[in-house]
C-alpha cells in the first residue's frame, strides 16, 4: 500500500518571493525572536502552499537541529480549516506542528489553498470554442465592427496577466474600456465574476467617459509576514497565469510582449527554514532518485528514504518517546527497514530494541489469524471476546498445543496493552472477575451454578483441582457465600481438612517458603497486621494461621522489643509515612554513602546557575534538562540536606521526614516519560492528629506483571529494574523467543512489498509541556519501585549540580557520575564483523528467574558473549571501560518462562560473595581472550550437565540406573501361572544381565560425567584465580520480604568499622545476629527473603583517608529537659540499682559539666569536588 493516496500531485514548488519573509542570510541560529515564512506554489497543480516556522511562542534554548536533535521533530497539531477575511473566498486548510525537542520551541503551521482560478475560469478564459461563442456575443454588442476576430486561447490568459502585473505595479485604478476591440472579443461579459473576484471595479458611462473596468489597487507597501488579502490574491492569480501560459505551444508563446518566466525552485528555502538543509544522507541517494516513492515504512517513522542510518534511528526513537501505544507498529517499521537496507547501525538498533521484548504488529497479527481473529477488526474486539476464543480454542487441542496457544495470547495482550489479556494467558487467578471467568461463568451465576461448573472443570481438567478451589475460595470470600464455603470443606474439592494444606496455606499467607527454620518474630507480627488492615473481615483466619506459623517454626507469643542502643553510636530510623518503606531504605542508603553525603551537606556550594547559556548545554541522562527540572531538582536536594542533617544531629532514635521530601523523591526526572497524576506539595510535615488511612497504611502490595517500557525512562543509565519490568533486560534467558522475520533485499521485504500495513490512522501526540505554576507529583503513599526511584534521585541529583565537564556527546559528567556510574561497552560480531556501542550505566542486571546462582554466574550471564535471537550468526558481549566505586546490582525476579509460554516470578536465592574481583569483566585484550576461553569452557559444562541431566534425571525422582536396576530385579521375581502365558511371555534368560550391565554402564557413565564437570568447573575458576587487582565489598541489600501479594522493604546495610551488620526496618534498626543466613543465605533458610537489588563498593578506593562507606556518622544535638516540679525523695547518691536508664545513657557515665558547656569536637564539612 502506497504511503500517498493514488492520484496525487507530486508538487513541484516554486516560491513566491514576494510572499516570503526570511533572513538575508542563513548564518545565524535562530531565537526566541525569530520567525520564517516561505510561500510556494505547484506548477503542476496550482495550490498554494505556504510554511511558517515560529520559534516566539515557545522557549527556545536550543534549536533544532542540534548534536541531541539532528532534525526538527515534529508533531501534528490538529487545526481547523479557517477562512483568511470575509473579503477573502479562498479556504485555506491549516495544519500546525510542534517540534518534539523540548530546547527547541518551534511551532511549523502549513497552509494549502487551492488554485484562484478554478476549472471553470480557466475554460472561461482559454475555451476555443467559449471564444468563438464570445466573438458572435461581441458582433451583436458592437454590429459596427464587422471585422472583428476571435480571440487566441492564450490571450485571455496573457491579457490578464498584464492587467494585474500593472497593478502591482502602481497601475492601480487604470481604466480598461468595455467596449476596447480586444477586450470585447477576449473578455466580453461573461468574465464580469472572474474581474469582480479579483477586485476590479466597474464604472459605469458618464458624459464622454466610456464604460471602464478599473483596475485594482493593491498598496505598495505591506507587511510581508502578515500579507495583503488584495495583493496576495492577485499575486496568486498572475503566478497561475503564467504557469497556464508556460503549458501554450511556443509558436504561441513567441509572439508575447514582456513575458519572462522564470520559476524559482523553492525547495532549498523549505529546507533551510525547517532546518533540513544537507541533512546526512545515505549513500548512493542523489537527486536522480527524488522522485522515487519512499516505501510506507519511511513514513510511518515520519522519515524519507534518503535518511542516513543514523537519522531512521533518531526518527525511531522520537516516534516511540512521543507516541509509546505505537511503539509495536514504528519498531515493525525499522525491523523491515533494517533488512532491506543491510544496515549494521539499524541492526544493532534491532537487536537493542529486541531485548526489549517488543511485540511487533506483524507478530500480534499473526496471533490473531491463529484464533481465527480478523485483524482489521482488532479494535472492535473486546478483551473478553479474545479470551473467550483462545478459551475455545484450547478445549478443542492437545495438551501440547497449549503453551503456544497462550504465548499467541500473550502477544496479543502486550499489543494491546491489556492486562486481563496477560493474565489469561499466565493463567493468573487474583480477582473476582477472573475466578469467573476462568470458570466459565459470570456474576448473574448463582452459587449452585458455580459448583456445577467446578465439577465439570474438575472432570474435565483433574490436574486443576487446586486452581479449581482457589477460584471458588475468591468468588466465596466475594459473595461472603456459607454455601460455597461449605462446599469447598465437604464437596469433591478438598480444601481446608488436610493438615498438610492448612500448614502450607499458612505459611504462604505470611509469603514463607516451607515449614522449618525460626521464623523473625518481628516481620511476622508485621505482616499479621498488615493483612489484617488489608481485609478485616479475615482477622480471625490470619490470627490461625500465624498461631500456625509459630507453633511450626517452634516460636511461641511475639518476643519482647529490640534492646536500646546509645543514640550517638546507632542510626537513626526514618518514620513511615505510609507506604513509604522503599524510600525509607533508599535515603538510609544513601547516607552512608560518605562521599555523597558530605557533597549534600554542602550542596549550596554546587546548584548551578540556572541561565540561558548553562540550561543549553545542559544534557543528563542522553536528554536536555530544562530550567523548571532543574529548579524543582534543587528543591529537592535541598530537603534532601535537610533530612541528612536530621539524621546527623537528631537527638532521638527516629525522625519523621518531611511530606515535600517524599513527594519531590517521587517527581520523575524526565515527567514527559513518566507521566503522573497531578498533586500540591506541601511543606509542612503530616499531623499527628490526622493519621493516615488503614489502606494507604500498607507498606506495599506487589503486583506482578509486565509492565510498558515507556511508563519508565529507557535508557539503562536513566531507569531501574523492577520485579514487574522486562524492559532492559540484558540477554535474559527468560525473554520469549521472537519469530524470524521474512529477510529483504530492498528497503522493505518483497514478500510484503505490496501488502504492506497503513501507518497509525492517527498522528502523534503533542507531549505535554511543563507547567511552572503546577508541581505533578505521585502520591507518596503510592507503593514505588525502589529500584527505579534510587536512579531517580541520581538523575535529580545531577540535574540540579554544575557539571564538572562534557562527554564528546554533550552528556554532563558531574560528582554523581563519578561515582555511581560507569562505562560499558556492547560489542557486536555479526558475520565476522564487529561493532561497538558505548554507554554509561548506573546498574547491572542479573536474572535469577530460570534457577539460583552465585553472584559470578548472575554477572556473567549478563555480560558474557551470547547468540543474539532472531538474528543469523550474531553474537553480543559486554565489556566493562570504567567501573564506579559504587557499584549497584538489580536482580531481576520475573520473567516469561519460554517453557512454560507464561510469566513467572521467583524465588530463587542469589549467593553473594563478601568481596568479588571484577577485572575480568574489564577492557583488556589479555582479559578478553581469557573470557573466551571461559566461553567455550562453559559450552563444554553445559553441554556435559544436559548429558547428565539426561541420565540422572526421570520423571519418578529416581535415577536412571536405580530405574533400570529396578526393573532388572523386577524381572526375576516375576512369576506366571498360566503355562499358556508362560510360553508366551518367556523372557531371554540374557536380557536381565543385559539391563543390570547397561545400569551399571548408566552408573559409570554419571560418575565420568561428575567428575569431567567438577574438572571443567576448576579450569574456569582457575582462569581468573589471579585477577583480584580490582576487589569490591558487598555493603548492601535491599530485601522484600512477603509474597507476591503482599510485603515489605528493608536494606541491610554493612557497617565496616564496627564489624556488623544491620537492618534497616523503617523507625527500627537492628543488628544483624545471623550473618551467614540472613545475607549471604547459608544455613536453613526460613524465609522468603528476596533480594532486589545488592551494592558493593570498590575496596581500593579511599574517601580521604577514611572509607567510601560510613554507617554511622551522629552528632546529636542536646535538649534540655522542661522544668517542672517534683517530689523530692532520699536516695544513695552510689545508689543507681532504681533507676531507669532512658535512651541508652549511663548515669555513671554522664560528662562533667563546666561553665563552658559540654566539649564537642569539631566536624570538617569541607566539599570534596568528587575527588578522592
Amino acid at each position: 500500500m502506497s504511503a500517498v493516496p493514488g492520484g496525487s500531485c507530486s508538487h513541484s514548488l516554486t516560491l513566491k518571493s514576494d510572499q516570503c519573509f526570511m533572513p538575508e542570510d542563513w548564518v545565524h541560529r535562530p531565537d526566541n525572536k525569530t520567525i520564517y515564512k516561505i510561500a510556494s506554489y505547484c506548477r503542476l497543480c496550482r495550490h498554494h502552499i505556504s510554511v511558517m516556522v515560529d520559534y516566539r511562542q515557545r522557549t527556545c534554548a536550543w534549536p533544532c537541529p542540534n548534536e541531541d536533535y539532528k532534525l526538527h521533530h515534529f508533531i501534528h497539531n490538529p487545526a481547523a480549516i479557517r477562512r483568511d477575511s470575509v473579503e477573502d473566498d479562498n479556504v485555506k486548510e491549516s495544519y500546525r506542528f510542534e517540534c518534539s525537542s523540548p530546547q527547541c520551541g518551534a511551532i511549523a503551521t502549513v497552509e494549502i489553498a487551492p488554485p484562484r482560478l478554478g476549472q471553470e475560469d480557466v475554460v472561461l478564459l482559454s475555451d476555443k470554442k467559449v471564444l468563438e461563442a464570445r466573438l458572435q456575443s461581441a458582433k451583436r454588442i458592437d454590429p459596427d465592427r464587422p471585422d472583428l476576430q476571435a480571440a487566441r486561447p492564450i490571450d485571455g490568459l496573457y491579457i490578464l496577466h498584464a492587467y494585474i502585473r500593472d497593478a502591482l505595479n502602481g497601475k492601480g485604478g487604470s481604466r480598461v474600456p468595455l467596449r476596447n476591440r480586444k477586450f470585447l472579443v477576449t473578455y466580453g461579459e461573461d468574465c464580469d465574476e472572474v474581474f469582480l473576484r479579483l477586485g476590479f471595479s466597474k464604472k459605469t458611462a458618464q458624459g464622454e467617459e466610456e464604460a471602464a473596468w478599473l483596475l485594482p489597487s493593491p498598496p505598495v507597501e505591506w507587511n510581508r509576514l502578515q500579507g495583503h488579502v488584495v495583493r496576495d490574491r492577485l499575486e496568486d492569480t498572475m503566478q497561475e497565469l503564467m504557469c497556464l501560459i508556460a503549458r501554450m505551444p511556443h509558436s504561441a508563446k513567441q509572439e508575447l510582449k514582456k513575458y519572462n518566466y522564470q520559476p524559482c525552485d523553492a525547495r532549498e528555502l523549505y529546507e533551510k527554514a525547517l532546518g533540513a538543509f544537507n541533512y546526512p544522507k545515505k549513500p548512493g541517494y542523489t537527486a536522480n532518485t527524488k522522485g522515487v516513492e519512499d516505501h510506507p515504512y519511511y513514513a510511518g517513522l515520519g522519515a524519507l528514504g534518503g535518511f542516513s542510518d543514523s537519522l531512521l534511528a533518531f526518527a525511531y526513537d522520537r516516534q516511540v518517546t512521543t507516541d509509546p501505544q505505537n511503539q509495536s507498529y514504528y519498531y515493525e517499521c525499522l525491523a523491515d527497514l533494517a533488512s532491506g537496507r543491510r544496515s549494521e547501525e539499524l541492526d544493532m538498533k534491532k537487536v537493542m530494541e529486541e531485548s526489549k521484548g517488543i511485540v511487533s504488529r506483524k507478530d500480534a497479527l499473526q496471533a490473531l489469524r491463529r484464533f481465527n481473529l480478523e485483524p482489521e477488526r482488532l479494535a472492535s474486539y473486546t478483551d473478553e471476546f479474545i479470551i473467550n476464543q483462545y478459551r475455545a480454542r484450547v478445549g478443542n487441542v492437545g495438551a501440547y498445543e497449549v503453551p503456544e496457544l497462550r504465548e499467541h495470547l500473550r502477544k496479543i495482550g502486550v499489543y494491546r496493552q491489556s492486562q486481563a489479556i496477560m493474565d489469561a494467558a499466565g493463567d493468573v487467578i487474583q480477582t473476582y472477575d477472573q475466578a469467573l471467568a476462568w470458570l466459565g461463568a459470570n456474576d448473574s451465576n448463582g452459587d449452585d451454578q458455580i459448583v456445577t461448573l467446578a465439577t465439570i472443570k474438575k472432570s474435565d481438567e483433574p490436574s486443576s483441582e487446586p486452581k479449581i478451589a482457589e477460584a471458588v475460595k475468591i468468588i466465596a470470600d466475594h459473595r461472603n457465600s456459607e454455601s460455597l464455603k461449605v462446599w469447598l470443606q465437604t464437596g469433591e474439592v478438598k480444601m481446608g481438612n488436610d493438615p498438610d494444606l492448612e500448614k502450607t496455606k499458612a505459611f504462604s499467607a505470611f509469603g514463607l517458603s516451607n515449614h522449618q527454620g525460626g521464623v523473625d518474630p518481628e516481620m511476622l507480627e508485621l505482616t499479621l497486621s498488615d493483612l489484617k488492615e488489608r481485609d478485616p473481615s479475615k482477622s480471625d483466619e490470619y490470627d490461625r494461621y500465624a498461631a500456625i506459623v509459630r507453633a511450626e517454626s517452634g516460636r511461641g507469643p511475639a518476643p519482647p522489643p529490640p534492646p536500646r542502643h546509645p543514640i550517638d553510636k546507632w542510626p537513626v530510623g526514618i518514620e513511615n509515612l505510609g507506604n513509604t518503606c522503599y524510600l525509607n531504605a533508599i535515603l538510609q542508603f544513601l547516607f552512608t554513602i560518605k562521599p555523597l553525603r558530605e557533597f549534600v551537606l554542602n550542596i549550596d556550594e554546587h546548584l548551578m546557575d540556572i541561565n540561558e547559556e548553562s540550561i543549553r548545554k545542559k544534557r543528563v541522562g542522553s536528554r536536555m534538562v530544562t530550567a523548571e527540572e532543574v529548579r524543582r531538582s534543587q528543591h529537592f536536594v535541598r530537603e534532601l540536606k535537610d533530612l541528612f542533617e536530621q539524621l546527623i544531629t537528631s537527638p532521638s532514635h527516629t525522625i519523621r521526614p518531611r511530606v515535600e521530601l517524599v513527594q519531590r523523591a517521587l517527581e520523575y526526572a524526565a515527567p514527559n516519560e513518566q507521566p503522573v497524576p497531578p498533586g500540591t506539595d506541601t511543606a509542612e510535615p503530616v499531623s499527628k492528629e490526622e493519621p493516615i488511612s488503614n489502606k494507604e497504611d500498607q507498606d506495599v502490595e506487589m503486583m506482578d506483571g509486565l509492565v510498558d517500557a515507556e511508563a519508565t525512562p529507557t535508557a539503562q543509565t536513566e531507569a531501574g529494574d523492577s520485579d514487574a519490568t522486562l524492559i532492559g533486560d540484558k540477554d535474559s534467558e527468560t525473554l520469549p523467543d521472537l519469530e524470524e522475520g521474512p529477510k529483504a533485499t530492498e528497503d522493505a521485504a518483497p514478500e510484503e512489498s505490496d501488502k504492506k500495513p497503513p501507518p497509525p490512522e492517527h498522528p502523534p501526540p503533542v507531549p505535554p509541556r511543563n507547567q511552572s505554576n503546577k508541581s505533578s507529583s505521585i502520591p507518596y503513599t503510592m507503593q514505588q519501585d525502589a529500584s527505579e526511584i534510587l536512579i531517580n534521585i541520581l538523575l535529580q541529583l545531577s540535574y540540579a549540580i554544575r557539571p564538572d565537564r562534557f562527554k564528546e556527546d554533550g552528556e554532563q559528567l558531574d560528582f554523581i557520575k563519578e561515582l555511581f556510574y560507569g562505562e560499558e561497552a556492547a560489542s557486536l560480531n555479526r558475520k565476522g564483523k564487529m561493532t561497538e556501542q558505548k554507554s554509561l550505566f548506573n546498574t547491572q542486571y542479573v536474572t535469577v528467574v530460570d534457577k539460583p546462582k552465585n553472584i559470578y554466574e548472575a554477572i556473567d550471564d549478563t555480560l558474557d558473549m551470547g547468540a543474539i535471537e532472531d538474528s543469523d550468526n550474531a553474537e553480543k558481549w559486554t565489556t566493562i571501560l570504567r567501573a564506579p566505586p559504587i557499584l549497584k546490582i538489580d536482580v531481576k525476579r520475573l520473567g516469561f518462562d519460554k517453557a512454560k509460554k507464561q510469566t513467572v516470578r521467583t524465588e530463587n536465592h542469589l549467593q553473594l560473595e563478601d568481596t568479588i574481583y571484577i577485572d575480568r569483566y574489564l577492557h583488556n585484550e589479555g582479559t578478553l581472550q581469557r573470557r573466551k576461553q571461559s566461553w567455550e569452557k562453559k559450552a563444554k559444562l553445559k553441554h556435559l550437565r544436559e548429558r547428565r541431566t539426561e541420565l540422572a534425571e526421570t520423571k519418578v525422582d529416581i535415577s536412571m540406573p536405580e530405574v533400570v536396576r529396578a526393573a532388572s530385579e523386577y524381572i526375576k521375581t516375576v512369576e506366571i501361572d498360566d503355562s499358556a502365558q508362560s510360553d508366551e511371555l518367556a523372557i531371554d534368560g540374557t536380557f536381565e544381565e543385559e539391563m543390570s550391565a547397561k545400569a551399571e554402564e548408566t552408573r559409570k557413565e554419571i560418575s565420568a560425567l561428575d567428575d569431567s564437570i567438577a574438572t571443567v568447573e576448576a579450569e574456569i575458576s582457575s582462569l581468573f584465580a589471579d585477577m583480584t587487582s580490582v576487589p569490591y565489598r558487598l555493603h548492601s541489600l535491599f530485601i522484600h520480604r512477603g509474597g507476591t501479594g503482599g510485603g515489605h522493604y528493608l536494606v541491610s546495610i554493612r557497617d565496616f568499622e564496627n564489624g556488623m551488620w544491620r537492618n534497616y526496618n523503617d523507625e527500627t534498626i537492628s543488628e544483624v545476629t545471623d550473618v551467614k543466613k540472613n545475607i549471604f543465605g547459608q544455613g536453613d533458610n526460613y524465609s522468603k527473603i528476596i533480594t532486589t537489588c545488592v551494592v558493593y563498593v570498590r575496596a581500593d578506593l579511599k574517601y580521604g583517608d577514611k572509607e567510601l562507606v560510613e554507617a554511622v556518622h551522629r552528632t546529636p544535638i542536646q535538649v534540655e529537659a522542661p522544668q517542672q516540679d517534683v517530689e523530692m525523695t532520699s536516695f544513695s547518691q552510689n545508689d543507681t540499682s532504681g533507676l531507669k536508664y532512658t535512651e541508652g545513657v549511663d548515669p555513671d557515665k554522664v560528662p562533667e559539666y563546666s561553665a563552658e558547656g559540654y566539649e564537642t569536637s569539631q566536624m570538617d564539612f569541607t566539599p570534596s569536588e568528587g575527588r578522592w
